[in-house]
C-alpha cells in the first residue's frame, strides 16, 4: 500500500501524502516509506518525508502530527491581493 501511495503521490505531482493506520507500522512499511524521499518546501528550504506513517493512537493522543509547513503559524506570509475597482453598488435588500 505504501509503494502505491509512492507511485500516486508521484503521478498526481503532489508534495507529499499521509498514511493514517490503526497499527504500528512494520518495518518494511517504513523503509518503504523512507525510499520515497523528500519534500523540500521552496518556502523555508527544509525536507519533509514525501511519504509520511501515522497511527490513529499517535494523532488522537497528540503524539504524532504530519510532518509539514503550517502557513496558520505565520511561517510564510502572502502578498495580498488588489483592491477591487469600480463602480461602488449597494446590495440589494432580501424580501
Amino acid at each position: 500500500m505504501i509503494r502505491e501511495l509512492a507511485h500516486v503521490v508521484d503521478k498526481e505531482k503532489a508534495a507529499m501524502g499521509l498514511f493514517v493506520t490503526l497499527t504500528k507500522p512494520k518495518s518494511t512499511m517504513v523503509k518503504e516509506a523512507a525510499s520515497a524521499g523528500f519534500y523540500e518546501c521552496p518556502h523555508n528550504k527544509k525536507g519533509y518525508p514525501k511519504i509520511q506513517l501515522l497511527t490513529i493512537e499517535g494523532l488522537l493522543s497528540g503524539h504524532e502530527r504530519p510532518e509539514y509547513l503550517d502557513l496558520a503559524q505565520g511561517a510564510v506570509t502572502f502578498k495580498s491581493p488588489p483592491k477591487e475597482k469600480g463602480p461602488k453598488t449597494r446590495q440589494a435588500k432580501l424580501l
